[in-house]
């Protein structure tokens, strides 16, 4: 017995030592550093010998890895990237980890690079549903002129955490920074694509797009656009297409332009409407704690759907934005040149949304729209044919537009809209919505305000007849709505007249009984 457990043992310890080997066997973990005077090769598999250049790193790992984490020393010298990155064609199915393991920023130098530094692509005929995985940590990528990440047909999860994207220069309108297009034929595993980036900072960047993505989940959190030019291309941040959610939160979109007629520094977000595209979930958008501040021509937020969105967005700031729309949602095509919303709706831009086969849901909650200029309609928010928006608790304070067509906060045309706990302060010489243009309707009966503020509803014209609205709810209120003190004290009268009335009711029944006994005797 005590032969047969000593072999048991021996079996359990060869078979652990056999996982391990193919464990190391896959995994690679390779040390850089551009001081390093090792000259050896394979170079970095210790923190002692770090391989001195990008290239030889890779080289060392080869391809027969599942995961390549690439630690990355801190160094006075910029890291430089050769003409042809060596991750630049890679399979798929790949973990890939840059990683920075000090406290202060490591500056990648892409100028001499012609390709993308991360490269992944399927085969265009393989069914195989790939998951390719790359996080990127601690760096500053500088001199740039195509994308630095390009992923096709590939189910992909790539983290961003604290990195700088710094005097970046697209020459066409290809994406300066992410390219991501995803054609796989299994369309509902699109929910496993995600784009993650966090306290991380854009800044300086001539572009014809940031972030060309396509199928993919985004989420945003405490990261800076700033001084983003776009010359080429109506998507200079963000262009989002099928089937996307987005979480966009404590985040900042400042001093950012666009010097073409028409075109958009944009976070664009489209649906193509299939029948495949019909059997996934419902979209959804979130954005809170965002600033869009001092930003010039084009449309910042842009959504374009054909089918149904939820949508909340919850502490906009929108704060001197000239001729430029902050937030523009569109049921048609926004991803393309021209017809710019700019003129109308200087910070929020909403046109032809929801439907009876593609409801619309849009919240606006504790927002602040200040000093916003448009040059034709509605001074922070334009609305036109929107099935369902809510603004509850916002402030609108001297926004304008530059002519007299309407609405110098907010222009309404075939919309139903709620507008609750909100006001205009600073307006003009009156903070009434029917002075000075404030609030405009395209004409009478042209928006519902269901269950808004009086001071909301008064400016609209009441229908003469139920033909010109399929809504009762809207136009001028000849009387304000009751307080819950009021419905109340309504609703305990009620009840008191009731109890009184059984009361007398019973008192008169029997008293009438009394009178009308007689004595037997």
């Amino acid at each position: 017995m005590k032969q047969i457990h000593s072999i048991q043992i021996l079996i359990f310890f060869i078979l652990l030592t056999k996982i391990n080997y193919i464990y190391c066997d896959n995994v690679c973990t390779v040390w850089l550093n551009p001081e390093s005077t090792n000259t050896t090769s394979p170079c970095g598999l210790e923190i002692t010998t770090p391989c001195q250049n990008f290239e030889a790193a890779v080289s060392t790992c080869g391809s027969n890895y599942d995961v390549m984490n690439l630690n990355f020393m801190y160094s006075e010298i910029p890291y430089q990237i050769s003409q042809q990155s060596p991750l630049n064609t890679i399979d798929n199915n790949k973990t890939i980890n840059l990683i920075n393991i000090n406290q202060t920023s490591i500056e990648m130098d892409l100028s001499n690079m012609n390709t993308s530094l991360v490269n992944i692509e399927n085969d265009y005929n393989t069914s195989n549903n790939y998951q390719s995985v790359v996080n990127v940590s601690g760096f500053t990528f500088t001199n740039f002129q195509s994308g630095i990440f390009r992923f096709v047909k590939t189910f992909l999860n790539l983290t961003i955490t604290n990195c700088n994207f710094k005097n970046l220069n697209s020459t066409s309108s290809s994406s300066v920074l992410f390219y991501y297009n995803s054609n796989t034929n299994n369309n509902n595993n699109i929910y496993n694509n995600f784009l993650i980036i966090n306290n991380s900072i854009f800044q300086n960047i001539q572009t014809g797009g940031l972030f060309l993505l396509e199928q993919i989940n985004v989420v945003i959190d405490n990261t800076v656009f700033e001084e983003i030019t776009s010359n080429y291309s109506p998507h200079s941040i963000m262009n989002l297409d099928r089937a996307t959610t987005m979480k966009f939160t404590n985040s900042k979109i400042i001093n950012c332009k666009s010097n073409t007629q028409g075109t958009k520094f944009s976070i664009s977000i489209g649906y193509q409407t299939t029948e495949t595209s019909l059997l996934l979930p419902q979209p959804s958008l979130v954005f809170e704690n965002i600033t869009l501040r001092d930003n010039l021509n084009g449309d910042i937020i842009a959504l374009s759907t054909g089918k149904s969105y939820i949508i909340s967005m919850n502490q906009i700031t929108a704060e001197n934005n000239y001729y430029s729309t902050p937030i523009y949602f569109m049921s048609e095509s926004a991803m393309g040149g021209g017809n710019s919303s700019a003129l109308d709706g200087a910070s929020i831009f909403i046109v032809n949304l929801g439907s009876q086969d593609y409801p619309f849901s849009l919240s606006i909650n504790n927002c602040s729209f200040t000093d916003n200029n448009s040059t034709r309609y509605g001074g922070s928010i334009y609305m036109n044919s929107v099935n369902s928006i809510t603004i509850t608790n916002s402030t609108f304070n001297n926004n304008t537009v530059d002519n007299s067509y309407g609405g110098n906060q907010i222009y309404c045309s075939s919309s139903n809209v709620t507008i609750q706990n909100s006001n205009i302060v600073n307006s003009g010489s009156s903070t009434n919505v029917t002075d000075n243009n404030q609030v405009a309707c395209k004409s009478s009966n042209s928006c519902s305000f269901k269950n808004s503020d009086p001071d909301f509803t008064d400016f609209c014209t009441p229908p003469t007849d139920s033909s010109n609205s399929n809504s009762t709810d809207h136009g001028k209120s000849n009387s304000k709505p009751l307080t819950t003190g009021q419905k109340a004290g309504i609703a305990i009268g009620v009840i008191a007249f009731c109890l009184i009335t059984t009361i007398a009711i019973i008192f008169i029944v029997k008293r009438k009984r009394t009178f009308s006994y007689k004595s037997i005797y």
